[in-house]
């Protein structure tokens, strides 16, 4: 951690491929370690400004977020997990990937760290209509 009280992009983006890692590797993909670390990656990264640092590869990105979409359409929800860390990891204000880690954690049985991805991925595009679709049957199926 730096001296400030507040982490660099650099240590979010490192959280969140240690998160990919031990999703990817673990029997249980959403365990209190994983539950705390998003919860905690979303609000630091509202410390920050969306867009503000670049990415270094679009391309990349881009195929993290088919291949995670393609996981999950292909019900490997860890996978997809997993595949949607290591595109944030990149790039950490990337709605969509967002959007899909909420997916894949109600999936996987934590839907508060859904509502909690799917809201980070509102915060970040506050017109992402599948996100908003989601959060919206998530608040009526309680």
């Amino acid at each position: 951690m730096t001296d400030s009280q507040y982490p660099t992009v650099e240590e979010v983006k490192h959280r969140l491929e240690e998160l990919a890692v031990r999703v990817a590797n673990s029997s249980i993909p959403i365990d209190p370690y994983v539950m705390r670390t998003v919860k905690r990656v979303s609000e630091e990264l509202q410390l920050m400004i969306p867009g503000f640092e670049p990415v270094a590869d679009l391309d990349t990105v881009q195929i993290c977020i088919e291949e995670a979409s393609a996981a999950l359409y292909g019900e490997n929800t860890v996978g997809a997990l997993a595949k949607s860390f290591d595109g944030l990891a990149m790039a950490p204000h990337n709605p969509q990937l967002w959007y899909i880690v909420a997916i894949c954690c109600y999936d996987l049985g934590a839907p508060l760290l859904s509502w909690i991805a799917a809201n980070h991925a509102l915060w970040i595009h506050p017109g992402f209509h599948e996100a908003c679709g989601f959060l919206d049957r998530l608040v009526k199926l309680d």
